[in-house]
C-alpha cells in the first residue's frame, strides 16, 4: 500500500503504459509516435485474419528438386517428433526457429530437414490421418480425414532462399505422406503472404477456400468459412 506522502504509483499499468509512451516520444519524437499509436488503435478497434486452404490428390504434386550449385547435395532427414526434439546437429539460430514448433506435439506428427551439403536449408511439418486441426490465426478448425496430409509451418533460412527450398519440400511431403497412407495434401497460409501462394500453385496444388475471422475492439466476431472448391 502506498502512502499518501509517496511517490510511489498507484497505478502500475498506468505507470508503466506512460513509461513506454515517453521512451517512444524520446525515440521517435511526438509525430511518428501519434503515427504509430493511431495504427495500434486501428489494429485494435478492428483486426482481421484470414487463411487461404489449398489441396491437391498426392499423385498429381509435382515433385521437384531445390535449385543447387554443381556439387552441390541436396539430402532429406524425415525425423519423429522424439527425434526432432533430440536433434542437436545444427547451430543454435535454427535450434532457436525450431522450438517453437516443437514445443506443440500433435501425435504423429513428423518433422522434414532440408539439408544442403549437409547444413540445415529449411524444414515442414507433416501430418497424416484424420484431426481436427487447431488453427490459431482465425481461432477455428480444420477437420482433416483418415487419409488427408497437411504441409505446414515450412520455413527457408535465408542464406538458402531463392532456391526453391519450399517447393522440394512440398514434393518430398508428398512422397513421405503417400508412404504413410494419404491420398490428399492440404496447405494454408496467410492471404497476405504471397510467397507460399506461388510456391502451392507452382506445385499443382488448388485453391479450395478461406477461413476467416475478425475481431472488434478485442470484440470476437463469428468465424466466416467459405468452400470454394472441393478439389
Amino acid at each position: 500500500m502506498v502512502s499518501a506522502g509517496s511517490s510511489g504509483p498507484r497505478h502500475p499499468r498506468l505507470s508503466r503504459a506512460m513509461s513506454r509512451l515517453l521512451s517512444a516520444l524520446r525515440r521517435h519524437g511526438p509525430v511518428p509516435t501519434a503515427r504509430i499509436a493511431a495504427v495500434r488503435l486501428r489494429a485494435f478497434a478492428h483486426r482481421k485474419r484470414t487463411l487461404l486452404f489449398y489441396r491437391a490428390p498426392i499423385a498429381s504434386v509435382l515433385r521437384l528438386p531445390p535449385r543447387l550449385d554443381d556439387g552441390w547435395t541436396f539430402t532429406l532427414d524425415n525425423l519423429s517428433w522424439d527425434e526432432a526434439r533430440a536433434f542437436g546437429d545444427a547451430p543454435s539460430d535454427v535450434l532457436s526457429l525450431l522450438g517453437s514448433y516443437l514445443s506443440v506435439e500433435i501425435p504423429g506428427q513428423r518433422l522434414l530437414l532440408a539439408k544442403i551439403n549437409g547444413e540445415v536449408a529449411g524444414w515442414c511439418i507433416v501430418f497424416v490421418g484424420a484431426y481436427d486441426w487447431p488453427l490459431t490465426e482465425t481461432d477455428t478448425t480444420l477437420q482433416l480425414g483418415e487419409t488427408d496430409a497437411v504441409f505446414i509451418s515450412a520455413q527457408t533460412l535465408p542464406r538458402f532462399r531463392g532456391r526453391h527450398i519450399n517447393r522440394a519440400l512440398m514434393g518430398e511431403t508428398s512422397r513421405v505422406a503417400e508412404s504413410l497412407g494419404a491420398t490428399t495434401l492440404v496447405a494454408w497460409h496467410e492471404d497476405w503472404n504471397e510467397a507460399p501462394r506461388r510456391n502451392m500453385l507452382h506445385v499443382g496444388m488448388r485453391f479450395v477456400g478461406t477461413h476467416e475471422r475478425t475481431w472488434v475492439c478485442g470484440v470476437r466476431l463469428p468465424a466466416r468459412i467459405a468452400i470454394v472448391s472441393d478439389a
